[in-house]
């Protein structure tokens, strides 16, 4: 698995982790039996077995067209694949209960003949046209500051993260050039040996007699 995806499947696992951790503490005696997952992020490659490995329930992503009949030329591939990624447009496309009648979703944009509606600008109490225009500007611009800011976050830890990772791959491989630079020594080292250095026992002078 890469390192960067383990990374970022094990942060997310710590901020769910808090969430179970106050519902056990606020709500004794109950268990979470299946962990769903919905949004963008549920297409995480091993998302789901690491969130199943560390809370060890089932872990499903969110399907959002399970009371919903889909039309003709809408595969279940495509169903299965998007799901979990428009569940709140799905909700809010959805009608509240009490009967009234369904409401058509087109995920085939460009691919039917449709009626052209001529698109309405909102309006607002009390706002003029030139008060709309400054209002949505505002609007626009502090959604490209938040994705820019988001962007720039999710680039600084994935740079940090290479970085640890590069640092640790350096501090391995030092430590492994040192244990082998031992080894050499140690094999290179003379054995120390009894009896001496040299190992030839001390010899003895005979003495001579005078006449």
């Amino acid at each position: 698995m890469n390192p960067i995806i383990a990374s970022v499947n094990d942060f997310i696992g710590a901020e769910i982790q808090k969430t179970v951790d106050f519902f056990k503490n606020t709500t004794p005696g109950e268990n979470i039996e299946t962990l769903v997952i919905a949004g963008g992020s549920a297409r995480i490659p091993h998302l789901r077995e690491a969130l199943a490995e560390r809370f060890g329930i089932p872990v499903e992503p969110l399907n959002p067209f399970n009371r919903v009949q889909i039309g003709k030329g809408i595969s279940q591939e495509m169903v299965e694949e998007i799901g979990a990624s428009v569940s709140i447009a799905v909700g809010l496309a959805r009608p509240p209960p009490g009967g009234q009648s369904m409401i058509k979703i087109n995920l085939l944009a460009g691919t039917q003949q449709t009626k052209a509606r001529a698109p309405k600008t909102p309006r607002f109490e009390g706002v003029g046209t030139l008060g709309q225009n400054v209002l949505m500007t505002g609007v626009v611009i502090l959604a490209l500051l938040f994705i820019g800011w988001r962007w720039y976050s999710l680039e600084s830890e994935s740079r940090r993260l290479r970085t640890e990772i590069v640092k640790a791959q350096a501090e391995k491989q030092r430590q492994d050039d040192h244990t082998r630079h031992q080894h050499v020594l140690a094999e290179r080292a003379d054995p120390l040996e009894p009896g001496g250095s040299s190992g030839r026992a001390p010899s003895s002078a005979a003495s001579r007699p005078e006449g």
